[in-house]
């Protein structure tokens, strides 16, 4: 069993991805990321994933695949952060800025010259190779 687990959640809107960026402060203050965060104890991942969105953009999300799993160190404890993609619900759905100050979609090539959150960087790797 997987302890220290975290998540994030991958939505999709033609060719781009949603990121938000941290309200200022913190380790990642300022950093954009794809919503998620932390497990709870007892909690699965999906679940999680579920909670952190609603708790983070006010959005019901659709869990769906695991689209990439890597490992980060937070406050020296070793993670393991597990990426969904995620649907919205709707076409038209409007993250609210609970946890953040800006959200914007993207297209791959542009994840590379964002500065991502350290444990994103696993999961806009994997999304900048499909695009090749």
């Amino acid at each position: 069993m997987i302890k220290n687990i975290s998540v994030a959640g991958v939505a999709r809107r033609g060719d781009t991805v949603l990121v938000m960026r941290r309200l200022p402060g913190g380790s990642v203050g300022g950093l954009w990321e794809f919503p998620g965060g932390k497990t709870e104890p007892g909690e699965n991942p999906e679940d999680a994933l579920r909670r952190e969105w609603m708790e983070e953009t006010g959005l019901k999300i659709t869990v769906g695949i695991e689209i990439a799993r890597g490992g980060f160190r937070h406050k020296n404890k070793p993670f393991t952060l597990i990426a969904f993609s995620v649907e919205l619900p709707s076409d038209n759905s409007k993250p609210a800025l609970l946890e953040h100050d800006a959200y914007k979609w993207v297209k791959a090539d542009e994840l590379p010259g964002l500065s991502l959150v350290e444990s994103d960087r696993v999961v806009a790797d994997v999304i900048f190779q499909e695009r090749a």
